[in-house]
């Protein structure tokens, strides 16, 4: 994911979703709780907890796999990107020996 590295604000953290979150999804003006704006993707309520935010000291910036925050889009006066990337890394299993 791409962002506007000017309009950040560090220090940038990653956590799970906390209930009441909301953030301004691309596109929109006004601010939406991550709940509606999962429950209108049709993310089931049951998975919630798989959901990662990327955060900035003004919020939500990124909903890991979704959407970034309007704020932080890309525009014809962005100077500077910072480009994001999440990456699961599986577990190794221990042999038996």
């Amino acid at each position: 994911m791409t962002l506007d590295s000017g309009k950040l604000t560090p220090p940038l953290c990653v956590r799970p979703i906390r209930p009441g979150d909301r953030f301004v999804p691309l596109g929109m003006s006004g601010r939406k709780k991550v709940g509606d704006y999962l429950t209108d993707r049709k993310f089931p309520a049951a998975r919630r907890d798989e959901v990662t935010a990327v955060c900035d000291l003004h919020g939500i910036v990124w909903l890991v796999g979704w959407e970034i925050a309007d704020r932080v889009k890309i525009d014809p006066t962005t100077t500077e990107v910072v480009t994001l990337e999440y990456r699961t890394v599986k577990a190794r299993q221990s042999k038996a020996v």
